[in-house]
């Protein structure tokens, strides 16, 4: 009985798995140029900082790399 009653919800997970499989094939130039719009760069500059890991517990080094992220636009 219990088998019975799951058979549709495995063949519909199937099809939207499919489907899912579809869209990501065709929209992925669409979400690359999205992403690709999000202006990162300064985050990614200041993740990138090799002293930011040695001085993250230091509280003004925390407010100073606050301040230049919100300075960069």
């Amino acid at each position: 009985m219990m088998r019975r009653l799951l058979q549709p919800v495995w063949v519909l997970l199937a099809v939207i798995f499919l489907i899912e499989a579809w869209l990501w094939d065709h929209l992925e130039p669409l979400v690359a140029w999205v992403v690709a719009r999000i202006p990162l760069q300064t985050f990614k500059q200041w993740l990138a900082e090799p002293d930011r890991l040695h001085r993250a517990g230091d509280p003004a080094v925390s407010a100073e790399a606050g301040r230049a992220l919100a300075a960069h636009p």
